[in-house]
């Protein structure tokens, strides 16, 4: 494809590759997760190894380069030229790779007349920050909306947010990182503190549940071979602005044990069980691996849906690479009313947790009762058609609003 300068595309890729032999499909477009630095013998350097990679070569020689994944982006093109692929492997090594990548491109119309419109849906507390999805889902930016429209400010009921955090023994593996290796629970711990935390609106709820370790006022269960499991609520819920020592907490706490994914899941209902009946509740799971403790997850999830609140349940997968696991996951996450986000890779990782501990929210046509887009709440845009639209956040709240062509319209959310 030829693109000119000032172009806009969107773009992503589906499939797997095999890096090292004709069926071992395991590499998604995002790659390992392990970046190729400068004197490596990866042909692109400072991106991930075995990723795809956009390359837009123009005629003076230089190129602009950028990866593409499995999340829409949007890419401006800088100077004229044919847009290929590469796969970002050793060189001299492309002779026992297998697999295919499925790349989806769509053109952005520069829109002159300005003829669409574009929905914001903001927490109150982060009205002045950067969106938590910049360089992931924006596949429609700020290019086709140029007058930003008086913010519509809602009140929702207040959101109750749990992590339910894996401190397993599976957490205790190091994976790499740019220059360095690390401890999955090391990075997991400081990313949940830096984003997951701070992304959390101080006045909503927050409550903490650990697995895996024997901490203090842990709940012991014993599995078929007689071993013990371990799922502790490391802090009942309380306001999100006092987390700081939670968070503290949680950096003291070392990998180790099993992983009662539906025993942890199961305890939630109680663990806030004093908290608003009519909030949003939000249960954020952090984990890098599949149930070991005999539990039923399926039950487990079911259990939780079903106690009349207004329940979402978001999975985070934490650098996993096993395809039925993720395939597992998404299950899990569909069945609780939510989504699964992979994280491969520490980046990946940083936005998923933002996100996870965010209400969704869906918008459809007031006249067709079309749903036109899913996304979070402080995440992803939507570029729509003039008209008239419902927007729900979570279960029991809804708003009308009205998109014009040419404006962005903000929801801005306070509790």
């Amino acid at each position: 494809m030829e693109f000119k300068p000032g172009d806009e595309f969107t773009i992503f890729a589906e499939g797997k590759i095999a890096n090292q032999g004709p069926t071992n499909l395991r590499v998604p477009p995002e790659g390992s997760g392990v970046i190729a630095e400068k004197h490596s013998s990866f042909p692109a350097k400072g991106f991930a190894k075995h990723g795809l990679i956009g390359r837009i070569k123009a005629d003076d020689g230089t190129a602009q380069m950028f990866a593409v994944t499995s999340e829409t982006q949007t890419i401006k093109v800088e100077k004229s030229g044919n847009l290929s692929f590469i796969v970002n492997d050793n060189e001299g090594m492309y002779g026992d790779n297998g697999g295919s990548f499925d790349v989806t491109i769509s053109r952005l119309s520069k829109d002159p007349g300005h003829t669409r419109g574009s929905l914001e849906v903001l927490n109150e507390s982060r009205m002045n920050m950067r969106p938590l999805s910049e360089g992931g889902h924006r596949p429609y930016d700020q290019h086709q909306v140029h007058e930003l429209r008086e913010p519509i400010h809602v009140q929702t009921p207040r959101t109750t947010v749990e992590i339910v955090f894996d401190a397993s023994g599976s957490m205790d593996t190091e994976i790499e990182l740019n220059d360095r290796t690390e401890k999955r629970i090391d990075v997991a711990r400081f990313l949940a503190k830096k984003t997951a935390w701070a992304a959390i609106p101080p006045q909503c709820i927050l409550a903490l549940r650990v697995f895996g370790p024997k901490l203090p006022g842990a709940e012991e269960q014993t599995r078929s071979n007689g071993d013990s499991y371990f799922t502790t609520l490391m802090s009942p819920p309380h306001l999100a602005e006092e987390h700081d020592q939670v968070a503290g907490a949680l950096q003291e706490v070392h990998a180790s044990g099993a992983t009662p994914i539906a025993a942890s899941l199961a305890r939630v209902p109680d663990d806030l069980g004093g908290t608003d009946p009519e909030s949003h509740r939000i249960v954020a799971l952090f984990t890098d691996g599949d149930e070991n403790c005999d539990g039923n997850v399926d039950e487990a999830i079911q259990y939780l849906t079903t106690t009349g609140h207004d329940v979402v349940l978001n999975i985070v997968g934490l650098n996993i690479s096993d395809d039925a696991h993720k395939e597992k996951f998404e299950r899990w996450a569909a069945a609780g009313n939510g989504t699964y986000f992979d994280a491969g890779h520490p980046q990946a990782m940083q936005r998923s947790m933002a996100l996870a501990v965010n209400a969704p929210f869906t918008v459809t046509s007031t006249s067709t009762g079309e749903m036109v887009f899913k996304g979070h709440v402080s995440g992803e845009s939507a570029a729509l058609d003039p008209g008239e639209y419902t927007v729900s956040i979570g279960r029991n709240f809804r708003t009308n609003v009205e998109i014009e062509p040419g404006q962005k319209t903000r929801i801005v959310v306070g509790h």
